[in-house]
């Protein structure tokens, strides 16, 4: 009888560490979510780097506000998680940068996006942090 409660209780560490193990390799629910989020927020840089772009090519001249690229249907100016549209800076002719509140840090996640290869990913840090772009 002492020898199954052992057995049982051995059995109980093991399953115990195993879970934890797996949760520190393929982090927890909550650093995924992070991540999501974060992959969500690069991949709209992206799209509205482009848009940026093929408006700067058309009129000459960097656009006033995001809302000005018209429709926006094909990307999003918005945060998917503060649900604010991302802060959009001109700081020069043809530089300007795209803001917003990042859930990590991109040194510490590059590993971990999964959509895109990571020497294309944007540096930021976690927090408030800008991406700057150059046409």
């Amino acid at each position: 009888m002492a020898n199954k409660k052992i057995f049982i209780f051995v059995l109980g560490i093991f399953v115990l560490l195993l879970i934890i193990v797996g949760l520190m390799l393929a982090g927890s629910p909550i650093s995924q979510q992070a991540l999501k989020y974060d992959e969500i927020r690069l991949r709209n840089f992206s799209s509205i780097s482009y848009e940026i772009t093929n408006y700067y090519e058309k009129l000459k001249f960097l656009p006033e506000r995001l809302e000005s690229l018209g429709n926006t249907s094909n990307f999003s100016i918005v945060d998917p998680e503060t649900k604010r549209i991302y802060d959009y800076q001109k700081f020069s002719p043809n530089s300007y940068k795209l803001c917003t509140v990042f859930s990590t840090d991109s040194k510490s996640a590059n590993s971990q996006y999964s959509y895109i290869n990571s020497s294309s990913i944007k540096q930021h840090k976690k927090g408030y942090d800008c991406v700057i772009y150059n046409l």
